[in-house]
């Protein structure tokens, strides 16, 4: 029981988080590199940009980061526009109702399908454009709850803490490794390291593959 209560902390981010000091300190050391030392292979601005890089990568492949808002809704408007970091809705609620996706049966929605001036459908109008639609068009400007799946802060400064759950914090000196030895043109074991490690989290996740991420970070990717 004890050891299911650790990993249950890990998976839900409420044990002590990572600082970007602390995630490049451990990828310097997966690599070897004396972080002594002023002639360093790989500067600390190099493992800062893998590391965000890892966290944009993680948050998108593995969709372990949820965040919420909050908004009003505009009589007869169906689409709205979510923030930067959206990857995919994960639910809606209307004035404290959870509605259903599109296509939902009529006699699965429940309280809100009697709501004439209520949406009772959803549908993520994907990642590109950041919208989600609401139907029918609403007739009453209520309040909407989201909950999506989202891209991890970026680290701007070293005392600043990662947001991902801290399971994956675990994978991104693995993966801020395997990016930054690549330019040495030498067998890369930390690519290897970093899919065991996440594909433990996320069982979807195969050995070898790659899933594509927009970039939004410098460095593009693997």
């Amino acid at each position: 029981m004890r050891y299911v209560l650790i990993f249950v902390l890990l998976l839900t981010g409420t044990a002590h988080a990572e600082t970007l000091a602390a995630l490049r300190y451990r990828t310097a050391l997966r690599l070897g590199q004396d972080t002594s030392s002023t002639a360093k292979q790989w500067s600390d601005a190099e493992i800062n940009t893998w590391v965000n890089d890892a966290i944009r990568y993680i948050s998108h492949v593995s969709l372990c980061y949820v965040r919420e808002t909050t908004f009003t809704m505009t009589i007869d408007s169906t689409d709205y526009t979510m923030s930067a970091d959206y990857i995919r809705a994960a639910g809606v609620v209307i004035e404290g109702n959870p509605i259903g996706l599109k296509g939902t049966a009529a006699a699965d929605l429940g309280k809100q399908a009697v709501k004439s001036n209520t949406p009772t459908q959803w549908e993520d109008l994907g990642e590109i454009v950041r919208k989600i639609r609401l139907s029918p068009k609403p007739k009453a400007p209520q309040e909407v709850s989201v909950s999506f799946y989202a891209y991890s802060r970026q680290l701007s400064g070293d005392t600043v803490n990662c947001l991902l759950p801290q399971a994956f914090q675990y994978c991104i000196p693995d993966y801020a490794a395997s990016q930054c030895w690549g330019r040495t043109r030498l067998p890369d074991p930390y690519w290897g390291w970093f899919i065991d490690r996440l594909s433990v989290l996320v069982p979807a996740i195969q050995k070898g593959s790659d899933p594509e991420v927009p970039a939004a970070s410098p460095g593009g990717q693997r």
